[in-house]
């Protein structure tokens, strides 16, 4: 009997939007269509810290200003899909509660998350397994993802499969503020356009990380190339 409250968050780490988010765009303008509430998150503080994703090493971590340069274009890009003035949708940057946030407040929001669920990640156990380095920030990332919607409190969170653990920590934070948890919804990935294949045969993910990735501003012939390049199957 109420519009739903549905967020999506994107990271500036590189300065393109890519098809693949495009999908999570345009589920969001058709829940957009059907009346709800949509918010779009740019994550320009978390961007700072980078998704770990599957990478097997830690990421060089980003500065301020090269995050700025990355995002400036960034809500024109999306506009492109989902019109961000339009009634109903709100824009976000995610440095406009982080960047406030106690470390009191912090470490009572975190008390209740156990590290071994952290640890749960597959990626994160493959890298330690194999020797390489895992920061405390990027170990965090889930959390300080997870304190956008106990910021927001949102009913419903969109993205990829990739997301999906993520997602739990989500629930989890909303649940340790006393909230009501966000439902989510996920997407198959798009493979990359190098049709290359990780250490289980399976095509790597498009992604901003890979540069494998087919920008939303591509030219119609560049796209077009692109998109043959992916492998057949």
């Amino acid at each position: 009997g109420k519009p739903l409250k549905v967020k999506f968050g994107i990271d500036p780490t590189r300065p393109d939007i890519h098809v693949g988010h495009a999908i999570s765009l345009i589920n969001l303008r058709r829940l957009l269509h059907m009346g709800h509430e949509i918010h779009v998150i740019i994550g320009e503080f978390t961007a700072m810290v980078g998704d770990p994703g599957g990478s097997m090493d830690d990421r060089p971590p980003l500065s301020a200003e090269q995050v700025r340069e990355n995002m400036a274009t960034y809500a024109g890009q999306v506009s492109r899909i989902i019109d961000l003035k339009a009634y109903g949708v709100h824009l976000h940057y995610n440095s406009a509660w982080l960047g406030k946030l106690t470390l009191g407040k912090w470490l009572a929001i975190t008390k209740g998350i156990s590290v071994n669920s952290l640890l749960q990640r597959d990626d994160f156990r493959k890298r330690l397994d194999g020797g390489h380095s895992l920061s405390l920030a990027e170990f965090e990332y889930a959390l300080l993802m997870g304190y956008d919607s106990v910021e927001l409190k949102p009913d419903i969170e969109v993205g990829g499969m990739d997301q999906f653990l993520n997602f739990h920590f989500c629930r989890n934070m909303m649940e340790n503020a006393g909230q009501r948890p966000e439902c989510f919804i996920t997407y198959d990935l798009l493979p990359g356009t190098t049709g290359e294949k990780d250490s289980e045969g399976r095509l790597v993910k498009m992604s901003k990380s890979k540069g494998n990735y087919i920008p939303v501003e591509a030219t119609p012939a560049d796209m077009y190339g692109n998109v043959m390049s992916i492998a057949d199957e």
